[in-house]
């Protein structure tokens, strides 16, 4: 095995949420780009990062020809609307059943439910990665260069053409945002509002758990919403006539370029990255998204909210509920604080803790850091 390494990711997250996001190499390999064979992520101090062969990369590149094709596109954007749809109603179960009533078979049915949504979600998202695009991208920019031979700004033309003029999430976010602060005085935004546009939002509290924090962070933010509403509804403004002249930019080239190539080229990276940013929530706030399901599964079997979300892997999780209790050693808890590793080699899966763990991190790390990384 040739070891060139790609950085693919690096943050805190629950082991959970990392072994979900590993396995959709395993359980959703059907979803476009999700045929690796080989992830090796590792964590210290609950700090995890994910390395990819550069060579399994590359494959996205070549795949990324297909992107190319606006039938396979839509076909790709409407599975995902799809799987939103279906995400949207078991997120209604968590948060408005009594899940106290169901049985711990029911129980393990939602929990494992939750680990496969995370991963078709990030099977997904990774689709409007760099690597794909960069096909799009090239062919793009070879496209401009011969329709504005007489343009110095092709760059910036290139920019305008993928920049979305439809609103994304982030901006839906700072719209409904306004509005809150525009319908409710501070001491009418209660907890229950902003736990709703939180919901609504899940990506603004990504990989986070607790719910005192949670709040704390939106009451912050509101705080300084409320002393700013004429920064706030400048802002707003600000946006709305950016998206405006951007559309009008946007008219003007594809109008001098009269080309079909060049309109399904802008059309696909504005379409990519609106998808992108809409299925990001459902995956980077699904700690948050899932927190009723996770307390439940501690209450059965007292482990804490913090283990669950720090040391415990999806098979587990299973088999405490099965038993009614913790099963991992307080050894073992400390070893996997530590260090961890999910190694998946083959089309299968190895896990390490504490000092094997350790060891492997540094033979691994150390040989991909004396490598030319290509940060994505």
């Amino acid at each position: 095995m040739k070891n060139h390494y790609r950085y693919i990711w690096s943050e805190y997250r629950s082991l959970i949420n990392v072994e979900s996001h590993i396995r959709q190499y395993i359980e959703q390999r059907h979803i476009f780009g999700s045929g690796h064979s080989y992830s090796f992520i590792y964590a210290k101090d609950g700090f995890a990062e994910e390395l990819h062969r550069d060579v399994d990369n590359a494959v996205w590149v070549k795949l990324g020809k297909q992107l190319l094709r606006r039938k396979f596109v839509e076909e790709l954007i409407a599975e995902g609307h799809v799987l939103t749809r279906e995400f949207a109603s078991f997120v209604k179960i968590l948060h408005e059943s009594d899940l106290g009533s169901c049985s711990d078979s029911e129980l393990k049915k939602l929990f494992v439910a939750s680990c496969k949504y995370h991963s078709k979600f990030r099977g997904y998202f990774k689709i409007s990665r760099e690597e794909f695009m960069a096909t799009a991208e090239n062919e793009l920019k070879r496209l401009l260069a011969e329709k504005f031979t007489k343009y110095e700004n092709r760059e910036s033309i290139f920019e305008v053409l993928t920049s979305p003029a439809q609103m994304d999430d982030v901006n839906l976010e700072l719209l409904d945002r306004v509005t809150l602060v525009h319908n409710y005085s501070p001491s009418r935004l209660d907890d229950e509002l902003l736990l709703k546009h939180a919901l609504k939002h899940p990506w603004l509290i990504a990989h986070s758990h607790n719910l005192s924090s949670i709040l704390s962070h939106l009451k912050s933010g509101f705080q300084k919403d409320f002393a700013n509403k004429k920064e706030l509804n400048q802002k707003v403004g600000e946006l709305k006539l950016q998206k405006k002249r951007l559309g009008t930019l946007q008219r003007k080239y594809l109008k001098i370029a009269k080309s079909k190539k060049i309109n399904y080229l802008s059309w696909l990276f504005q379409a990519m990255s609106i998808e992108r940013m809409r299925l990001k929530g459902s995956w980077a706030g699904s700690d948050f998204i899932y927190l009723p399901l996770y307390k439940e599964i501690s209450r059965r079997t007292s482990v804490s909210l913090r283990d669950l979300f720090s040391v415990y892997r999806i098979g587990e999780v299973v088999k405490a509920i099965n038993d009614k209790k913790g099963i991992l050693s307080p050894i073992e808890k400390i070893h996997r604080k530590s260090y961890y590793v999910l190694w998946l080699k083959n089309k299968k899966l190895y896990f390490y803790s504490g000092k094997k763990a350790s060891t492997i991190i540094n033979e691994r790390v150390a040989i991909s850091e004396s490598k030319q990384e290509v940060k994505g």
